[in-house]
């Protein structure tokens, strides 16, 4: 064999890191034990929230106020309100969130799996067990929309809860809370924010599912064929098995999770005042000092005045009045 024909073998084999590699990774929905898979995601879903319901009550506040929030700020509403309202609007922000969360998971895993199903049957050579991105963009994007509409009530419910004020509260539980929106706003009041939801949640949805599983099948790589070289079980011509990793799960789904973070938040803000904007009027000082106490509470029969029109409306006048900044709160 010449070198010259030597090298050309060469450069048309196969890479090394990607010969005889199997994936491992994905959850098949013939596999899925449906009453187990809602339960225990319901589950970690209560203990995510045990952790996060007081960063998400803060944040909310945070969006709301039109006030620079520095520690003082923070100080004085723990002195006027307590720790225990940190867990204000626990309730609708958990329980509520249940039946949209089975939706929207339950949706992810049927699309991935029956997607996947047709990309391998048009690509049959790309089939080594790895979901390819436009699958898991396009299984996001379809569980965001079939669960947005459970999801949109309860993050108006839960938000107004946590801006209101602790002592003079206009809403004494979620219920009261339900009763009295639609009294005195009407059923659509449930959607308020609607346009803004659709527009920050469907490509978050798509982008997460597609950063997570990316990242989930690579690190799981890395993890397993480090392992197998440590320990030099992998013969000559012997196909890697890539398995799920728990650390791999993690990793990526913080990754993911902060991605997103960055990309979504102008809108999260415009969402969240889109929201709570008619739980009092500016008149009321909430969103002028939502950290702090307002001036005055109205009553339940207080007619709501709104601040912003629509999604468009509410971004000029935040960007008005408090600058580039607010879309970073």
């Amino acid at each position: 064999m010449s070198l010259v024909t030597f090298k050309m073998e060469t450069l048309n084999s196969p890479a090394p890191e990607e010969h005889g590699i199997v994936y491992d990774v994905q959850t098949r929905w013939k596999d899925l034990h449906l009453p187990t898979f809602v339960a225990s995601s319901s589950a970690l879903y209560f203990v995510e929230q045990l952790v996060g319901h007081p960063l998400e009550v803060i944040r909310t506040r945070l969006q709301v106020d039109e006030k620079k929030v520095n520690i003082r700020t923070l100080k004085q509403f723990f002195q006027q309100n307590g720790v225990r309202s940190l867990y204000v609007g626990f309730l609708p922000g958990t329980v509520g969130y249940l039946p949209g969360n089975a939706v929207y998971f339950l949706t992810y895993s049927f699309a991935k799996d029956r997607l996947q199903r047709i990309h391998n049957s048009y690509y049959p050579e790309e089939a080594d067990g790895r979901q390819v991105p436009w699958v898991s963009f396009t299984s996001g994007m379809l569980a965001d929309v079939a669960a947005v509409s459970l999801y949109c009530p309860v993050e108006v419910v839960a938000q107004r809860l946590f801006i209101q004020d602790q002592k003079r509260r206009l809403y004494n539980n979620t219920f009261d809370a339900v009763k009295k929106i639609a009294a005195t706003e009407g059923i659509g009041a449930f959607y308020k924010g609607f346009g803004a939801v659709l527009i920050n949640s469907l490509p978050a949805s798509a982008l997460w599912w597609t950063i997570y599983e990316q990242c989930k099948t690579s690190f799981s790589k890395v993890l397993d064929v480090w392992t197998e070289n440590r320990k030099h079980r992998l013969a000559d011509g012997e196909p890697l098995v890539v398995h799920k990793h728990k650390s791999a799960q993690i990793v990526g789904g913080a990754l993911a999770g902060l991605v997103i973070s960055l990309i979504t938040n102008p809108l999260d803000v415009i969402r969240t005042r889109l929201q709570t904007q008619d739980i009092y009027s500016h008149a009321s000082g909430v969103h002028s000092d939502s950290l702090g106490s307002p001036n005055s509470t109205p009553s339940a029969n207080t007619q709501p005045r709104e601040l912003y029109k629509s999604t468009w409306d509410a971004i000029k006048k935040t960007y008005r009045a408090e600058g580039a900044q607010a879309f970073a709160k």
